[in-house]
């Protein structure tokens, strides 16, 4: 009984190694549409592996966010689609920017 109470211990504990990076996502989904968290068409920064991302976010999954990228000053859509694993907002750098001010 011991023998499989010990094998069942080190197979969760591999799972859990193995999910750590799905189950991180996961969260940060949570975490992103908590009720201070980011909606479609907000814009964000995010800092990926090659520097900051500037975008409005087009969709919310489970695992992954996916954004239109903005460049320039003022913002603008370059055309470009950039997607991030969700545990960015743990792992990175994560700013919610405040809405565009309407053109006068």
């Amino acid at each position: 009984m011991a023998a499989l109470v010990t094998a069942l211990g080190f197979a969760a504990a591999g799972i859990a190694f193995a999910l750590q990076n799905v189950i991180l996502a996961v969260a940060g989904y949570f975490t992103m549409v908590a009720p201070n968290g980011i909606r479609v068409g907000d814009r964000v920064s995010l800092q990926g592996p090659f520097g900051y991302v500037h975008g409005e976010v087009a969709e919310i999954g489970f695992v992954r966010v996916k954004l239109h990228e903005l460049a320039g000053e003022p913002l603008r859509p370059t055309g470009r689609v950039v997607i991030f694993p969700n545990s960015v907002v743990f792992t990175g750098t994560f700013f919610k920017n405040p809405p565009e001010a309407p053109a006068s």
